[in-house]
């Protein structure tokens, strides 16, 4: 990666952690659309506290939804605004 985007890893390198996993999330949900914490956890290995709060920091600045129902889905979902 250095080798191919040296500008972008070294400003990955400079994030915190809790910012970093935000612009991941963030980014993922804007392909994805729609996921669920336990998932996005398991996808991204990062523990599921981690993934909840990250949703929660995203919910308050309006870039995604937490806890939306989905018709004809189990559950509650995480889906990009």
């Amino acid at each position: 990666m250095e080798r191919w985007l040296p500008e972008a890893t070294a400003e990955g390198r400079r994030l915190r952690r809790a910012a970093a996993l935000d612009r991941v999330l963030a980014r993922h949900l804007r392909g994805a659309i729609y996921s669920t914490a336990a998932v996005l956890s398991r996808l991204f290995a990062v523990p599921r506290a981690e993934v909840e709060a990250a949703v929660a920091r995203l919910g308050r600045s309006g870039v995604l939804r937490a806890g939306v129902e989905i018709a004809g889905r189990p559950g509650r979902w995480v889906v990009s605004v």
